[in-house]
């Protein structure tokens, strides 16, 4: 939360797979981590990673279907980029 205060913090940042704190906290389930950054209009959360996985994909992937239903909740939510 502290960092999400920042203005200066790059709520974006893609690590060496191009995953960003969204796609992390997607794939690993933590839902109150998706909703706390979905909060924050900076949050891009159709950004694809290197291997063109979205937040949402990951997140559908390892099956954890309430993060997949707080994305589809989203407006704007891109539903049709097809992975590699």
């Amino acid at each position: 939360r502290i960092l999400l205060e920042d203005a200066r913090f790059d709520v974006n940042h893609q690590d060496h797979r191009g995953r960003t704190p969204i796609h992390l906290a997607a794939a690993q389930g933590h839902e109150e981590m998706v909703r706390l950054l979905l909060e924050d209009q900076r949050v891009d959360f159709n950004i694809l990673d290197h291997q063109r996985k979205s937040p949402l994909q990951l997140a559908a992937l390892a099956g954890h279907e309430e993060i997949v239903r707080i994305f589809l909740e989203q407006d704007g939510v891109d539903l049709y980029t097809k992975p590699n």
